[in-house]
């Protein structure tokens, strides 16, 4: 593509700044859902881990009466 008319170049730079801006903003976005995501499933494996522990000592304890 030929650009000859000095606007179109400066028309097409400002499309350029203006796809680069969405391509960081998305990046962005998607390395946040990332995080958000392994937050949640570490926290929610700890929680049942959490959860057959807690059972594991009450049968234990029920065992002993």
């Amino acid at each position: 593509m030929t650009l000859s008319n000095p606007s179109d170049r400066s028309a097409f730079g400002e499309d350029e700044t203006l796809y680069r801006s969405i391509k960081a903003l998305i990046e962005r976005s998607r390395t946040q859902v990332v995080a958000q995501i392994n937050q949640t499933l570490v926290l929610t494996y700890w929680q049942n881990d959490y959860l057959h522990v807690d059972m594991a000592i009450a049968t234990l304890w029920r065992s002993q009466l």
